[in-house]
């Protein structure tokens, strides 16, 4: 794996909250190998919000920041509602 994709894995699995490592590390950890490189700069452009702000972003909980690519977090929101319906 490059090592970018190991250092974006890294993060998305190791926010400093459990919760957001469960939103995005399991999002991430399942496409990793099929995100665009566009996708990849969502991503840390993501990563560059604080915790706060991110995990209520992605619990529907605050709107989507104007900085982030609306698609693109929806489809993190999309997965983990799905994710936990698996569950």
């Amino acid at each position: 794996m490059p090592l970018k994709k190991k250092k974006i894995l890294f993060k998305c699995t190791h926010m400093g909250t459990k919760e957001l490592d469960i939103l995005l590390g399991n999002f991430v950890s399942t496409h990793i190998n099929t995100l665009k490189k566009r996708e990849f700069d969502y991503l840390d452009v993501i990563l560059s919000f604080n915790e706060v702000d991110l995990f209520k972003i992605l619990t529907k909980k605050k709107e989507i920041d104007k900085k982030m690519n609306k698609l693109f977090v929806n489809k993190i929101i999309k997965f983990n509602q799905n994710f936990k319906k698996d569950i």
